[in-house]
């Protein structure tokens, strides 16, 4: 069996991410996986120096906008590749419509990474998902129980469900992120946007230093593509916010932290929250998407009300109030909970996919 990922890029957001480490299993599994992605990726990228030296990796050159000539390279590249399956992500779902007409002994699968009404987009881009999956010319898999019942509600059919998964933690870590020994260190790995909610997250810290100033929170991730969000962030950010920028293995610091957060308005099933479980970090998350399936609120994490930053402080608060026997407890329960999103699990469940008729 020969398979093609397709997604638009290789950034540092959990598609991406995902979709490496699935190839990397695939291969690893002895299948023929590669990855292309429809625009160019510098050749410093760090998710393409993670990508297994066995798999091969490809770009279609895509412009910004949408590209009806890219419908067609596509094409092209699938076809004389001869692959036997293509499995499409996020933003490059669309741009197989052209290949689930014209190649039929090509089976087509899409990841549904997010909210499904969101992801869908509007227009034409909305319209090519309903078509190829009403009409079965793509497979559509979630990514939780959440992100199912939103597909199956907005498209009003039923979806296949496989978890998200990453591999285990091989990391060679960085050094001490601790100030003094009794410092609280939490960790935010999400790129600047509005969904992100870093807004809330910023003002919720602020008011949980007045009582615990001995704690420290790090910001990972992108900040240029909201660049003037980023900008007005900036004055909310207390002395020990403090913005890292993106690294190459999240998990160097995870492993260090006492917990993560993560603040959204929307999530699908976040690859971070699987990678802080590898580590056995404990989770600190508003209660959306994929998320309240994978968070035990006093287990192996802890989930706010809601989404005021009132809430919010007070679970930051709830977390810092645990004895360091209940702390130890969560991180065993976190990096126990791993054990259902590793990535050969994952690549198990894409497999039969993949195999069905």
């Amino acid at each position: 069996m020969k398979i093609l990922n397709v997604i638009p890029t290789l950034e540092t957001g959990g598609a991406e991410c995902f979709t490496v480490y699935l190839t990397n299993e695939l291969v690893r599994q002895g299948y023929n996986c590669d990855i292309v992605t429809l625009f160019d990726v510098n050749s410093d990228n760090e998710l393409l120096k993670k990508l297994s030296p066995k798999s091969h990796f490809y770009s279609l050159h895509k412009k910004l906008g949408f590209d009806l000539r890219c419908f067609y390279r596509l094409y092209k590249f699938i076809k004389k590749g001869e692959y036997d399956v293509v499995h499409a992500h996020v933003g490059a779902i669309h741009y197989i419509l052209l290949s689930t007409l014209l190649l039929k002994n090509v089976k087509f699968v899409a990841t549904i990474h997010s909210e499904a009404r969101r992801e869908a987009g509007k227009n034409i881009m909305k319209w090519i998902r309903f078509y190829m999956f009403r009409h079965n010319k793509c497979i559509p898999v979630t990514i939780s129980l959440e992100s199912k019942i939103s597909f199956d509600e907005y498209y009003n059919m039923d979806a296949l469900l496989v978890y998200n998964g990453v591999s285990e933690y091989t990391g060679s870590g960085i050094p001490s992120l601790r100030d003094n020994e009794e410092q609280i260190i939490f960790v935010h790995p999400a790129s600047c946007q509005p969904v992100k909610n870093q807004k809330l997250l910023i003002r919720a810290f602020a008011k949980l230093v007045k009582e615990y100033p001995n704690s420290k929170m790090l910001w990972l991730g992108r900040n240029t593509t909201y660049k003037s969000l980023y900008d007005a962030l900036l004055p909310l950010m207390v002395e020990q916010f403090k913005y890292i920028g993106t690294v190459p293995n999240v998990r160097d610091y995870l492993v260090q932290a006492d917990a993560m957060c993560l603040s959204s308005q929307m999530e699908g099933m976040p690859i971070t929250i699987i990678e802080a479980f590898s580590v056995g970090c404990p989770v600190l998350c508003t209660p959306v998407g994929g998320i309240v399936n994978m968070i035990e609120d006093g287990k192996n994490g802890l989930l706010s009300n809601n989404l005021s930053v009132e809430n919010y402080y007070l679970m930051l608060k709830r977390f810092c109030e645990l004895s360091s026997a209940q702390k130890k407890q969560m991180r065993q329960n976190s990096h126990e909970s791993f054990a259902k999103y590793s990535i050969c699990n994952t690549a198990k469940g894409y497999l039969q996919v993949y195999k069905t008729k």
